[in-house]
């Protein structure tokens, strides 16, 4: 039960009450004060990930251009693995232009991932040694989808195929959405897009991985959002208290036994922090233990969760706080907010509190961060815990699940259709049809093969993805499921043609490719006037390379291939007999020219 208690004189706020707060509760030695304190006044520097697997090389390419220096505003984050995290070492006022282009172009193609550096680290914490072949993840509160980035990517280290599921959520319309078109450029065929509240999610199995990055009130991310410090007050943390514990029951009983989960938030208060872990240590007792990771991501500074922690109020704008050692008294003394017996630090695991890990501006010259890593232990088997799962309501939220995903074998005239597939692409038998799916409009004949119907975009889904998404339809909150990998077009120069490669898709399809004419690499003076996306005229070299005088010659998909500093960048396209061009959106061809400037 949660009492409600409300003020009715002004409260203490602003940079004063935060620094005071933080203090007393003691989240930094007396002898960090002071470079905590003049750190979140400092602003933020921008920092990213690379995705080395990004489709046609591309993401290979751009790390190599880092590493050669080309850059000077950017430096290697040595603790993140295989020197795929960079920041920069300048601030945003002295950045070139040029700079500032190449952070646009590459953020658009999606071949980096902007991050803030403490965000990164969840997603390490989860992708160890310790994960199972065709894992399945859940990112329960998913947008704006970075961490999810990064869960494509350690997919597709593991595996070319995509082969698990990465299952991410949002409650808002509006933030789901941008979660998929950020998603759009991972190219990952295990990904599923749900919209429901995390609190009562439903599923149809558990994960072996669940990342809870919660709603908080983000005081740790003061250095990016300055305006929060003017406003910050000491009960923003209890008014979200009990959504965070309830979103945090539900996300480890959706974990697997024997899996592991990571709580964290963007907050520095232990009220939404290590209070949250407590609680959860004693809701699931035997079940539950917080792992220590101080041997994990070697270099990155840190400091242990706090195993004491005041429950603070105000009761005026210029009174000092005072502390409560329990609900009865704050009652008393009219503490306003929510003050639940979950906030104190009460109990017999207080001192597993100290493995959880908080990271604070001066550590990293980042922001503000708390992260708890959880691990179900199998003292109880997974079929007994998915049937201790909790039922839940009908959903609050819908997706976009009136449009299911049906695989493309099952439609009216799937044979004719992947017969068609085959023969544009020149696909081997390797080629898995069988993920491949459509989204159902529910009208039959409104694709007559002239126009763009119901299978003008074809998706590829991993065997889990395609269950997933499934069910997830049945609940009706699925909102996107897979990756675009063909599209049905029709051309007027008679190139014999009815789908075309998707350039997200590009990783999935090229290993299949039965016909090497359809590789057509080139100079790159041949390629760069074909990056401006239009229809060029056939020059002598790829008159030559593609025997395009030839009345037999190939016409139709292509793949472009260009060797770049010992890296071969591919890009799809398309092949008649006076002109050539490039498949790919406007924003990947940009960053593309960036590239090789």
């Amino acid at each position: 039960l949660v009492t409600l208690i409300v003020f009715i004189i002004p409260i203490m706020k602003g940079e004063d009450a935060f620094l005071e707060y933080y203090k007393q509760q003691t989240i930094v030695t007396d002898g960090e004060w002071d470079n905590f304190q003049t750190s979140i006044h400092q602003p933020l520097p921008a920092s990213f990930v690379v995705v080395e697997q990004y489709a046609g090389g591309a993401g290979k390419r751009l790390l190599a251009q880092l590493e050669s220096g080309r850059y000077q505003d950017l430096s290697c984050l040595d603790w993140y693995p295989n020197r795929l995290a960079w920041h920069a070492t300048t601030p945003r006022v002295s950045w070139s232009d040029d700079f500032k282009q190449f952070l646009k172009a590459q953020t658009e193609m999606g071949t980096i991932i902007r991050q803030e550096v403490v965000s990164m680290i969840p997603v390490l914490l989860l992708t160890d040694n310790s994960l199972p072949a065709n894992p399945s993840f859940l990112d329960i509160c998913a947008a704006p989808g970075s961490k999810t980035a990064q869960l494509a990517q350690v997919l597709r280290q593991r595996s070319s195929d995509d082969s698990g599921v990465i299952v991410a959520n949002d409650c808002n319309a509006n933030r789901a959405s941008m979660l998929m078109s950020r998603l759009k450029c991972s190219g990952s065929a295990a990904l599923v897009v749900t919209r429901c509240d995390a609190a009562e999610f439903p599923a149809n199995q558990l994960f072996d991985r669940v990342l809870c990055d919660v709603p908080c009130s983000g005081d740790g991310t003061i250095r990016k959002a300055p305006k929060l410090l003017s406003n910050w007050k000491p009960t923003s943390a209890s008014a979200l208290h009990a959504q965070q514990l309830k979103i945090a029951k539900r996300a480890f009983r959706l974990t697997k036994p024997g899996g592991r989960m990571v709580y964290s938030t963007c907050s520095f208060n232990p009220i939404e922090n290590e209070a949250v872990v407590l609680a959860l240590l004693h809701e699931f007792g035997d079940q539950i233990r917080v792992l220590e990771n101080s041997q994990l991501l070697k270099g990155l500074h840190r400091s242990p969760g706090l195993t004491h922690w005041e429950v603070l109020a105000a009761n005026g704008p210029d009174t000092a706080f005072t502390a409560y050692e329990s609900r009865e008294e704050a009652k008393r003394t009219k503490h306003g907010g929510q003050c639940p017996d979950t906030l104190f630090p009460v109990g017999q695991r207080l001192s597993e509190l100290s493995h959880c890990m908080r990271l604070l501006p001066h550590h990293n010259n980042a922001g503000g961060f708390f992260v708890a890593l959880l691990e179900r232990r199998d003292i109880i088997s997974v079929e007994r815990a998915f049937a201790d799962l909790p039922s839940v309501s009908d959903p609050k939220f819908r997706g976009d699940s009136l449009f299911p995903f049906v695989p493309i074998l099952s439609a009216k005239n799937g044979r004719e259709i992947t017969e068609c597939i085959t023969q544009s692409m020149n696909l081997l038998d390797s080629f898995p049809m069988k993920s491949i799916f459509f989204r159902d409009h529910g009208d039959d004949d409104a694709h007559d093969g002239q126009n763009h119907g119901r299978r003008a975009r074809l998706y590829m889904l991993s065997p889990m993805a395609a269950r997933f998404a499934q069910y997830y339809t049945t609940t009706s909150n699925l909102m996107h499921a897979g990756v675009r990998i063909f599209e049905r077009c029709s051309r007027p120069d008679g190139v014999d043609m009815e789908f075309r490669l998707s350039w997200e898709g590009l990783n999935h399809v090229i290993p299949h490719i039965s016909l090497k004419e359809m590789m057509l690499s080139m100079s790159l003076a041949s390629l760069t006037p074909l990056l401006s996306g239009k229809p060029m005229p056939i020059s002598s070299e790829i008159a030559m390379l593609s025997c395009t005088n030839d009345e037999n010659a190939y016409r139709g998909n292509i793949i472009v291939e260009c060797e770049l500093d010992n890296i071969t960048v591919q890009l799809p396209g398309r092949l008649s007999a006076r002109s050539i061009q490039l498949l790919s959106p406007a924003r990947a061809l940009d960053a593309m020219s960036l590239m090789i400037k």
